[in-house]
């Protein structure tokens, strides 16, 4: 039942986020892809969506009990194969033929839907089983069909990003699960503690009355002295089965903090060893990070990155158009891609750079994340 409100109560955010990867995919592809096609597939999504908020407001308009949630379950079920079908089309109809970046751009689209899924749809790991595999087989299938050895690697990396993301979700409903079971045992922990103690204080009450009145016989006494014995035993008892829920609440997050490190250190994997240039700015300009291949590409080292600005780094022209794009991304929130031409000192470069915003959990633009190829 608990589970049920949790997962419908994300429902607004799903609808939401759809719509608009939906709306940044087809500005995207306008020049790629006819027209029509995108249109249509663009129908489709909202036709879906339409439908998840339609089921949506029904389940918060019905007065659900605990015998009433499997239906529910299904239709959620329903709606989120219908969006993952969707989505998954995405990667047939709406693929790119010949265009590196814009491919590049869609596998980051359903890559990004399927870790929103992992997070979202944490309370039912069916539900993402459910989604994950219609969303990224068929992109996956058509890139390993190309023939291009990139093209086959990064539809390898996508089915081995979305079996990551499967055991993150399970890992997380798992840790919700244990969180949910933990507050059951500490609420009736609370309540039977608060039945001891108001048996403490009756007893401690009728021990007062008894000392007043001395009507009570020794053979009486004993018995509430065993009574208070019993009681400091169960009170025992239950702090035992504190402390044993709070050892398994210290390992579970030793096991989340283990499950981060691996997770930061493939992050670090593929972003030491990717071909393509990689940089992080924040919003004034400053770069945090650079990838080797930034510093090979333009013969920079990493310390010097860090240390200088675009315009004590580069000639005027190139660090003028830097700028502008990194303004375009910062100070708009866009995506923004271009093709520059860079004078070095030893050579000259044509760079096809994209920049996405890098946001905080409050959605403000902390910086930006930029990737070079050298066409």
């Amino acid at each position: 039942m608990l589970f049920t409100k949790q997962a419908y109560s994300q429902t607004p955010v799903g609808i939401v986020a759809s719509l608009v990867n939906g709306i940044i995919l087809v500005a995207a592809l306008w020049a790629v892809v006819p027209t029509p096609t995108l249109l249509l597939w663009y129908a489709s999504l909202s036709l879906v969506m339409g439908i998840r908020f339609i089921n949506w407001m029904l389940y918060r308009q019905a007065d659900v009990s605990v015998d009433q949630t499997r239906p529910w379950i299904y239709q959620f079920y329903g709606v989120i194969l219908l969006s993952a079908i969707v989505w998954g089309a995405a990667g047939v109809f709406l693929f790119p033929q010949d265009q590196i970046a814009h491919q590049v751009f869609l596998v980051f689209i359903l890559g990004g839907m399927v870790a929103g899924a992992a997070a979202i749809l944490a309370h039912f790991p069916l539900a993402f089983t459910l989604y994950a595999p219609p969303v990224v087989l068929p992109l996956s299938v058509v890139f390993l069909s190309t023939g291009a050895r990139i093209a086959q690697a990064m539809g390898a990396l996508l089915l081995i990003f979305t079996i990551v993301m499967a055991v993150f979700c399970l890992r997380v409903h798992r840790m919700l699960r244990d969180t949910y079971l933990s507050r059951l045992r500490n609420r009736r922990l609370v309540k039977r503690m608060a039945r001891a103690r108001d048996l403490a204080e009756d007893l401690n009450e009728r021990l007062r009355a008894e000392i007043k009145e001395r009507e009570k016989t020794e053979r009486e006494l004993q018995q509430h002295r065993q009574d208070l014995e019993a009681l400091v035993q169960a009170r025992t008892q239950e702090v035992r089965e504190v402390n044993q829920d709070l050892q398994r609440q210290i390992e579970l997050y030793h096991r989340s903090e283990a499950a981060l490190k691996e997770s930061e250190e493939r992050f670090r994997t593929i972003f030491e060893t990717a071909t393509d240039a990689i940089f992080l700015k924040n919003r004034k300009g400053r770069y945090l990070l650079v990838n080797p291949a930034m510093e090979t590409l333009f013969q920079i080292p990493e310390s010097e990155f860090l240390r200088l600005t675009d315009e004590e780094l580069f000639e005027p022209t190139l660090r003028n158009q830097l700028a502008q794009g990194d303004s375009k991304v910062i100070g708009e929130g866009q995506v923004f891609q271009e093709e520059i031409v860079a004078d070095l000192e030893s050579r000259s470069l044509v760079l096809n750079m994209v920049k996405v915003p890098v946001r905080d959990p409050q959605g403000k633009v902390i910086g930006l994340c930029g990737i070079a190829r050298d066409v």
